[in-house]
């Protein structure tokens, strides 16, 4: 379209316009094949396209061959043969074979014949045809010998031939014969230059998709508005004016200048787009094994590829950082979030648990709903209680809730001073055992497979009433959550324990009214009281003094309980300013606490 003045092809009688329809359908044809070369497409849409370019490439090797390019139509027929061979589905068995490659040995061994055969009298030409028949050997040689180490370099030597070429067509002042020189070694320069396989776009990549269109609509346009816009200059003109370059020829230039600067920046677009997703996704194995694959020669454009990704880069690295930082915040929430829902179910099984403790009054009807509500919230293999029985200074099961409740003996009791239960009876503390093998102090029942327990005292009054038992299967089972909650069951059934006392005590003591009311004789009235009271009051030990009438006349004692000391210090005191003579001086009820260290009463420590 730009230099058919340049050759004898548009010598044939046809007017300016005419040339334009060929030569955009030829441009727009190799638009097609870099498109289909960057862009995935579907293989019937490629293959139809390679196969009318492949008969378009063979129409202008004809066209050139008529008019006495003979060089120039050996190199489209074989572009035009390696069109056809990529569009058969004989391309799969030429995977392993570079058709590049291929194609400089056939072009180089088909130009040598044809140099070496013409009859010209110049002296270069032997040598031109000596040089592209040894280039043909190097191409052949990168094709037998893949892996050759050299073959950068043998590649690199293909251009000597094609170089000379330009330099024999520079003197003629003949731009369209340096078209195809020029391209051979642009190409045989950039085939180990680039890393292609960073040039093509992924699928679904709509901006890269735009990039290439865009540059081909800019191409094309170009084109015909150089080819338009010549064609009208040379038709105004009558006279060509005599000038080192014609205006044709500098539009050429011009035109191939600014394609390859539109294409550089396509490439440079395509890599950076596809270096960010590569790194945006995170394949950092992959691009490890990527860059071991690249060649040395392309670590050039890589580090400028470098460049070009270090600003986003830095910004990804900070965007991954604060990603990873809402990621913990987002899992430390999602912990919170699960223990407040595990938090609250389990308070709801509090709840209900605390409404049927409210009026229960059965001790071991209590402790069975405690267990219950238990095994449920904890999800405990085994759930027991043990009542504390301090004259037998043991603890008997008292209740127990799991799948292993079958293990435990009926009627069980445990001494109060050996095992795990013994230690919690001692210290008066919650006992956490995460792995029961490791503590030597824990009694297992027989085939019993718990690896953690967790043991709750009951304690009212600073005595332990009983002990609640929890046993898993697996080790370090017992959270602080599941700590809490066992211990706000073990304080509503103390409570509900403490009531259930307190009625007890409280029937017991009308009872006992109602019997002291038939009683005449004021000793067994006195002994009688005692007892009830120490009975009532569950007390080691109780002591009565009567001192009735006006003088005081009518005395009567009596005591409950094994404390012979106590009992001789108390009767000793009557006649004294001891504790007895302090309680008929007081007004109300008074309590001591630790009778060594008051005065009045410190005589009477037993």
């Amino acid at each position: 379209m730009l230099i058919p003045a340049s050759t004898r092809i548009a010598d044939i009688g046809l007017p300016g316009w005419v040339l334009l329809i060929p030569g955009t359908a030829c441009f727009i044809f190799a638009l097609i094949l870099q498109t289909i070369t960057l862009l995935p497409v579907p293989l019937r849409q490629a293959r139809y396209s390679q196969i009318l370019a492949a008969i378009l490439l063979i129409v202008i090797a004809r066209v050139f061959q008529a008019y006495g390019f003979i060089a120039e139509a050996w190199v489209f027929l074989i572009a035009g043969v390696i069109q056809i061979l990529l569009a058969l589905p004989l391309a799969r068995q030429l995977e392993n074979i570079d058709l590049l490659d291929l194609a400089f040995a056939l072009i180089g061994f088909l130009v040598g014949i044809h140099l070496a055969i013409a009859k010209s009298g110049a002296a270069h030409t032997f040598v031109l045809a000596v040089g592209f028949f040894v280039s043909a050997f190097l191409g052949a040689s990168t094709i037998v010998l893949p892996s050759f180490k050299y073959n950068f370099i043998l590649r690199r030597l293909q251009i000597i031939p094609w170089l000379a070429w330009s330099i024999l067509c520079v003197p003629s002042a003949d731009g369209a014969n340096l078209v195809t020189p020029t391209a051979a070694i642009l190409i045989l320069l950039s085939k180990d230059f680039l890393p292609w396989s960073q040039t093509r776009v992924p699928e679904g990549d709509i901006l890269g998709r735009r990039v290439i269109m865009i540059g081909a609509t800019i191409e094309l346009t170009l084109l015909i508005f150089l080819s338009t816009l010549l064609l009208a200059f040379e038709q105004s003109m009558n006279v060509v004016p005599d000038v080192f370059i014609s205006p044709r020829e500098a539009a050429f230039f011009f035109f191939i200048i600014l394609v390859v600067v539109i294409n550089y920046e396509i490439i440079t677009v395509l890599m950076t787009i596809n270096g960010l997703m590569q790194e945006l996704s995170s394949a950092e194995e992959a691009e490890n094994a990527a860059r071991q694959e690249e060649p040395e020669s392309a670590s050039i454009w890589t580090s400028r590829l470098a460049r070009y990704l270090k600003p986003y880069m830095s910004t990804r690295e900070g965007t991954r950082i604060r990603i990873n930082a809402q990621a913990d915040q987002i899992q430390v929430l999602s912990r919170q979030v699960t223990n407040e829902k595990k938090r609250n179910a389990q308070l709801t099984l509090l709840l209900e648990l605390s409404q049927q403790l409210e009026n229960q009054l059965d001790q071991p009807v209590a402790a069975q709903l405690a267990v219950n509500t238990l095994e449920r919230a904890l999800n405990c293999s085994l759930v027991t209680i043990y009542i504390h029985e301090p004259e037998r200074k043991e603890f008997m099961l008292l209740s127990s809730a799991g799948r292993q409740i079958n293990l435990v003996p009926a009627g069980y009791r445990q001494s109060s001073s050996k095992g795990a239960i013994g230690r919690a009876y001692r210290q008066r503390k919650t006992q956490i055992i995460n792995d029961i093998r490791a503590d030597a102090d824990y009694i297992l029942f027989e085939n019993e497979t718990n690896l953690s327990a967790l043991l709750i005292p009951l304690i009212h009054n600073g005595h332990v009433n009983g002990v609640i038992v929890l046993n898993s299967e697996s080790a370090n089972a017992f959270s602080s959550i599941d700590i809490g909650l066992a211990e706000a069951v073990a304080a509503e059934l103390t409570r509900a324990w403490e009531r259930s006392g307190y009625h007890q005590r409280l029937m017991d003591l009308i009872q006992a009214g109602s019997q002291l009311s038939s009683v005449v004789d004021p000793s067994s009235t006195a002994q009688d009281v005692a007892a009830l009271t120490r009975e009532i009051l569950q007390a080691k030990f109780t002591y009565v003094h009567i001192q009735l009438g006006q003088e005081r006349n009518f005395i009567q004692s009596a005591s409950s309980g094994n404390a012979s000391r106590l009992l001789a210090s108390l009767e000793a005191s009557i006649e004294n300013e001891d504790i007895i003579q302090v309680a008929f001086q007081a007004s109300q009820p008074f309590r001591v606490r630790d009778v060594r260290k008051y005065s009045a009463t410190s005589s009477t420590g037993d």
